[in-house]
């Protein structure tokens, strides 16, 4: 079986397809997720809120674990 390789990007719920790329209808196709490079912004600013965090709980002995998840996950809902 040949594979040909097509890029493209996510909008909704579709793959778009980059430049003239067509497909005959009832193609089986197989999409494969790039790691995309991180976003240095998004992670600075999760960094800034762990930091307010943890001047405001400067003193108390409390497990940050649960806002670490907390700040990932909103991070990753960005994405």
């Amino acid at each position: 079986m040949a594979v040909t390789t097509y890029r493209g990007i996510v909008k909704g719920n579709t793959v778009v397809l980059e430049g003239t790329a067509t497909l005959p209808e009832g193609s089986e196709v197989e999409v494969r997720l790039l790691e995309s490079k991180p976003n240095i912004a998004q992670r600075k600013a999760a960094v800034a809120k762990l930091r307010t965090l943890g001047e405001r709980l400067k003193g108390r002995h409390i497990n940050l674990s649960k806002y670490v998840v907390e700040a990932r996950e909103e991070l990753e809902e960005r994405v």
